[in-house]
């Protein structure tokens, strides 16, 4: 029960994904915001997404003297399993924003 509701625990990923997207615009970027829409979007089967969510936070945590062992430690595994094109296309992406970042610092 949720509120005094039934709700389905197929439900709880979405619901999860639209509180950390609420908290995300409030405080953007914060890891454990993008930690949390990264497992949201794992668990509803939007790996893509997941996976630059996951790299996302991996391009946070070390390009910061603020990094966490367990976030980098999960964002490496979900990686490593889920490295395909996907991870090619957003590495790609990834060189590009660090570009951005690079030239207009």
């Amino acid at each position: 029960m949720l509120n005094g509701s039934e709700i389905s625990v197929d439900k709880f990923p979405l619901m999860a994904l639209n509180l950390y997207k609420n908290a995300d615009q409030v405080a953007p970027n914060r890891a454990i915001n993008i930690l949390g829409m990264a497992r949201s979007n794992a668990r509803l089967n939007q790996h893509s997404v997941a996976a630059g969510l996951y790299q996302q936070l991996f391009f946070q945590m070390t390009s910061s003297n603020n990094s966490d062992d367990s976030f980098l430690k999960e964002a490496n595994e979900y990686l490593d399993k889920h490295n395909s094109a996907i991870n090619c296309k957003f590495s790609f992406l990834l060189i590009l924003f660090s570009l951005f970042c690079f030239i207009f610092q």
